[in-house]
């Protein structure tokens, strides 16, 4: 917890926090707490969670949900949650991504972008190259069972 929220802080200069590791060690919970306490400190004006996740436990079966282009999802679903109707339309994934850095200039959002694993390597490089671009103070926490070269800081198992 500690460590994210020193990656959260207005004082540092990076991006933001990975939260990595096996499944089930509450990755996601800990970056939903760790968003709470950044909301306690008024660090953010607006906090956007989207999960690329692609299946959900219920008392009946595992249910899966197939998304079209995973790659657009974070982009789309956060640009939806900023309330930016005309760049929702667009279907470029290029133009999404600048969209997206467009809309958050200007705003001190906290991006959560959660269960990442689930994208390809291609995508979660653009994901990659989107938060090194992620305009100050906007940050992000991502989380997902892969290590990737983007940690800020990292949950192990």
């Amino acid at each position: 917890m500690a460590r994210c929220l020193d990656a959260l802080s207005p004082d540092e200069r990076g991006w933001g926090a990975t939260i990595d590791g096996i499944g089930g060690i509450e990755k996601t919970a800990l970056s939903l707490k760790v968003a709470v306490r950044a909301r306690e400190q008024a660090w953010f004006d607006a906090y956007i969670f989207v999960t690329a996740k692609t299946s959900w436990l219920s008392p009946r079966a595992c249910a899966r949900k197939r998304w079209r282009s995973l790659c657009w999802t974070p982009f789309r679903e956060s640009i939806r949650l900023l309330e930016r109707e005309n760049e929702r339309q667009i279907t470029d994934a290029l133009e999404r991504r600048h969209a997206l850095l467009d809309a958050l200039r200007g705003r001190r959002a906290l991006l959560v972008w959660d269960n990442l694993e689930n994208l390809t390597a291609d995508e979660r490089d653009l994901i990659a190259e989107f938060l090194r671009k992620l305009p100050a103070p906007n940050k992000a926490i991502i989380t997902s069972r892969y290590r990737t070269g983007e940690s800020a800081c990292a949950k192990d198992a």
